[in-house]
């Protein structure tokens, strides 16, 4: 219950946003922005892309309450609707940030959109990490060991590879900090060694159980 109050609550702070911004933007605000620096490259009407995030939001939140909704009766959607809500509340708060930005772009504000990888990407990393673990596989019989094996070697990767996602996001997220010339070298060094160190200490854990068993 208390993701599914904060899957709407981003939902609500965004359509309050675009109403709130409504009359202090112009006509047209940035809608694309194809080049490296990250500033707008087209715009299109305010009334368009004011509301186009938000009603994504709602539509993906509905789609996603309506899918565990009818999978109740399910052992697999019981499982899965904590991870379902989890995502749905990663996805919103990505496009809430986005959201924010335009808007803030859009009042005659300079900013390097791009400068906002870090916080996405860190956003995503942490939401991964924290779910990989609960992505569990049906544990075997006594009298099916293969199937037992694997499901102890998943579980075992499964947690070392979290780790390495929910650090490595919180690390992306705090780059921001950094001195503006340095934050998106700093996002690339950060997230190179993130994924090195998932497939390293992975493939440790799985050397090791394979030679204990």
């Amino acid at each position: 219950m208390i993701r599914k109050f904060f899957v709407w609550l981003t939902v609500a702070l965004a359509l309050g946003l675009s109403f709130y911004f409504y009359k202090d933007l112009p006509s047209e605000i940035p809608s694309k922005f194809a080049n490296l620096k990250g500033s707008p490259t087209d715009y299109a009407s305010k009334d368009l892309i004011l509301f186009v995030i938000p009603f994504s939001m709602i539509i993906s939140s509905l789609a996603l309450s309506v899918i565990t909704i009818w999978g109740k009766q399910s052992e697999v959607f019981k499982r899965l609707g904590k991870i379902l809500d989890s995502i749905s509340l990663a996805l919103n708060i990505v496009l809430l940030i986005l959201h924010c930005a335009i808007i803030y772009i859009g009042l005659g504000n300079q900013l390097n959109i791009l400068l906002l990888l870090p916080i996405i990407v860190g956003i995503v990393f942490i939401i991964t990490g924290n779910l990989l673990p609960r992505l569990q596989l049906k544990e075997g019989t006594k009298e099916n060991s293969l199937k037992q094996a694997t499901y102890d070697l998943w579980h075992q990767v499964s947690r070392t590879v979290s780790y390495a996602l929910f650090f490595g996001g919180f690390v992306m997220i705090f780059s921001i900090l950094l001195p503006k010339n340095l934050i998106l070298s700093s996002f690339f060094i950060i997230l190179v060694l993130t994924i090195l160190s998932a497939f390293f200490f992975s493939y440790i854990r799985y050397t090791r159980y394979a030679n204990t068993n």
